[in-house]
Formats: C-alpha cells, structure tokens, sequence
C-alpha cells in the first residue's frame, strides 16, 4: 500500500480519511478489513511463496457467486451444513458449477480429499471402515434440501493399513422412499468384489435371487422374468430328477422298479434299437454249429457254421465234418468255432465251441457209430447211435450245436460237426442301435447216410433299465 491512496485508515490510536497520517507508508498488523472490494480483473500475490490465504472467520465461508438466502449455511435433512467454499448461482446466468482445467501431456486434471484421522494439524492413520469422500446430491424439498443418494469411499474392512498398502472401498448409494438416509445399493470392496444389495433381475441379466440351495438344480421362474428356483432337495443316491408337470417344479424320486426284458434272435440279420430308458444290456451270443459229415456214395462234408455278430463283437461258427466215403472207415470230428472279436462293452466269458466226435466202425461185428456234434455252452451237440445199416445223423440242437456224423452200412462211420463259440458281455452306456446277424448252422454232409445240419447261433438280449 503506498501513500497518498485514499482509504480508511485505523492505527493504533488514530484515524484518519484521505491518506494516512503522516502521509507515510505505514506497517500495518492485525489490520481488521470488513469488506474488500475490487473492480479490477485479477488479484495477484507477491510473496516470497505466491500463495494466497483466504480464512474464514469461525463457521464462516467464502462464496463465489451469489448464494442468495443461504447466506450463513444450507440445510440438509434440516441440519446446517456449513462449509469453508461454496459455488453459488441464482438464476440460469451463470451455472453453479466447478470446472479443473488444465493442459499437460503427462498429467490429467486431479480432484483430491485427503483425511488425517485427527482434530490437530498433526496427522494420525484413518481406522478400518472409516469414510474418506463422500459426495451428496440433494434436492429441495418442503422446507430442507434432501439428500437423494451419495458415492463413498472408505477404507475398507479388511487390509493393511500402512504405507505402501491403502485398501478401500467404493459405496454407491441412493436413498429409497419415505427414507431420507441413503442405504448401499452397491459396493466394491478392494479385492474387487461387486455386492449387490437386492438380487439382479433376469430381465437385466441375472438371477432374481440373492441365495441359493448348495448343489441344487436351478429351474426357471414362474414367469420368463421369474426369479429363479431352486429344486427342494438335491435328492439321494440311485435318484432321478422327475417331472411333475407344467407350473410345477421337479423332484428327485426313486424310480419305479423294472423288470428286464428280453430279445432273443435265432436267425436272420437287421438293426436292433435299444428300448427307451435302457441304461445297460446283457448280450449272450455263439455261432451257428458244424455239419456233420456224409458216408458211402457221394459222400460230402458239413458245412462250417456262420459267424454271429452284435456290433462289433463276433462269435464264431463250429466247422463242418470231412466226408467219409469209404467202407470200414471212422472219421475225427470237427474243430468248434473259436478266435472272434470283441468291441464295446466288457467281456465276461469268451468260450471256444466243442469239437465233435469222431465216427467208430467196429468191423468185427459189423456195427459202427456216429461221431456226435460238438455243443456250445449253451447247447450239447445232439447224440449218437449206432446201427448195421445206413443212419443219417441228427441235426445239431440250436443255439450252436454240431450235427451228428452219419453211419454207413459198410462200417464207415462220420465225424460230429464242431460246435459255435461262445461269447458273453456287457454295454453299460448303449448307443440308440446296433446292427446284427445270426450265423446259420452248417449244412448237412451228403451221401448214401447224411449227416446232420449244425444248429443255428443265437442272441439272447437282456435289457437293464436302472
């Protein structure tokens, strides 16, 4: 302040208008101004330190525009809030807000609240919990402004608090209605976890609940935009999730005991379709059986048998007995089937067919006898007998058995036909179908006696439903 500047003055122990006493520069402490007022466009500081101080005196503040009745303090919820700088506006002129300007290539504009958990200018650590920045919106209401939500960060509950570890937590809150204390509609906390104060709704994306049953089976809701459902009970062991009809919801419940069933195919081939609701089979399958051999005149060999096939599992035919044309001549039986391939499932028996029996002339009293047809497990080759004349020999039983070799009356007796192979397995996750043949018997051996026809093979299915 230089000298002969027209103001009021008030040193200690004088007055004066004008210019000060003495029309000097005076050194002025503890000066008491009321009301500064500057009608030029700046202010400006020429301290050592360029900082410029402005301290309210007790609850007051510093205003920047007019803050029309809310001279002293604003109420909120009908407490006075006072604070040390407001931004004011009355009117649309001039917009009652605060702008960080600021241009860097290295740096953004910084909003900074900073908290010393102390009442002193020293500095104490903030506590667990313990808000740091908060920020209102409110609105005025009949005679208060009311708060109508508020972001909060804090510290958070849990984390270290200490330098070089800073954990907080992030609050988003809004005030519902006929309250007028904003509650937490969602949190982050500093590991990064999102909390939800009322379920998501599935019209947004999400459940519509805020729980859930342990290892339960969620259904839908009882609408499209529903909140989810849990299934009561999460059931038993051997349980199945059972319908219970529309617009209720399902139930674990033991199932209904059921018998097996059986397909059994004797001859031919196709496609066998598991039945609904088969949850294993039991397959028990062999080759057709070996012809048994002819004698004397035109005399042939059996036909071997035909191979059965389920899938990929094969049971292999018995072979068919050699011919015996001569007089006073026995033949050896024939070989059962055996060496066929497995596939899916698990094998629990793989057995070769039986060999059949050799033929038996007995010339010193002119009687011979018929090698009987080699059997499979799950049938014996047919018998034998003996006789001075011509006997064909007996068919093989079904289900892979050899037929029987023929006797001639010249002592010429045939071999027996050998029997199917065996096999017998399990499919626990069957596919919907499989494809299948029977193998047919070995044809008879021609001659003056014939011999017999092999039996059939056999497939014998056993359905499990649980």
């Amino acid at each position: 302040m230089a000298t002969n500047n027209a103001v009021n003055t008030s040193l200690a122990g004088q007055t004066g208008t004008g210019k000060f006493v003495g029309d000097t520069a005076p050194t002025m402490t503890n000066v008491t101004i009321n009301d500064i007022n500057i009608n030029t466009d700046t202010i400006s500081t020429v301290t050592t330190n360029g900082n410029l101080y402005l301290e309210p005196n007790g609850t007051g503040h510093v205003d920047v525009g007019d803050p029309g009745l809310e001279v002293g303090n604003i109420l909120i919820d009908g407490i006075a809030f006072n604070s040390r700088f407001r931004v004011n506006d009355i009117g649309n002129t001039a917009p009652a807000m605060v702008t960080i300007h600021k241009h860097s290539t290295t740096q953004e504009p910084l909003q900074i609240a900073a908290r010393s958990n102390s009442n002193t200018s020293a500095h104490a650590t903030v506590t667990a919990n313990m808000p740091l920045y908060s920020m209102y919106a409110t609105g005025w209401l009949n005679s208060y402004y009311g708060i109508f939500g508020q972001i909060r960060f804090s510290a958070d509950s849990t984390g270290t608090l200490a330098d070089g570890s800073a954990p907080g937590k992030l609050e988003l809150m809004v005030t519902p209605n006929g309250a007028v204390i904003p509650v937490t509609a969602l949190s982050i906390s500093n590991a990064g976890v999102t909390t939800l104060a009322n379920a998501l709704p599935v019209g947004s994306g999400g459940s519509g609940r805020t729980t859930a049953t342990a290892y339960s089976v969620i259904c839908g809701g009882t609408t499209s935009t529903g909140a989810q459902q849990s299934v009561a009970s999460v059931g038993t062991a051997g349980q199945v999730l059972t319908s219970n009809g529309a617009g209720a919801l399902p139930t674990f419940q033991t199932p209904a005991a059921s018998a097996p069933t059986i397909t059994i195919y004797t001859s031919g081939s196709g496609t066998y379709t598991v039945p609904a609701n088969v949850k294993s089979l039991n397959i028990v399958m062999c080759g057709g059986g070996g012809g048994g051999g002819g004698v004397r005149v035109g005399a042939g060999a059996g036909g071997n048998g035909g191979t059965t096939s389920f899938g990929s599992w094969t049971a292999i035919g018995g072979t068919g007995a050699i011919a015996t044309p001569g007089p006073n001549t026995p033949s050896a039986g024939a070989t059962g089937g055996t060496g066929g391939a497995s596939g899916s499932g698990t094998q629990i028996y793989r057995v070769s067919g039986a060999q059949g029996g050799s033929g038996i002339g007995i010339t010193s009293i002119g009687m011979t006898s018929q090698g009987p047809g080699g059997g499979s497990i799950l049938s014996g080759g047919n018998a034998w007998f003996g006789g001075s004349a011509d006997v064909n020999g007996l068919p093989g039983m079904d289900q892979g058995g050899g037929g029987a070799g023929a006797a001639g009356s010249d002592n010429s007796a045939a071999g027996g036909g050998g029997g199917g192979e065996q096999v017998q397995f399990i499919i626990s996750s069957p596919a919907a179908t499989y494809s299948y043949a029977v193998g047919a018997g070995g044809t008879a051996g021609a001659g003056s006696a014939t011999g017999g026809a092999g039996g059939s093979g056999v497939i014998i299915v056993t359905e499990y439903y649980f």
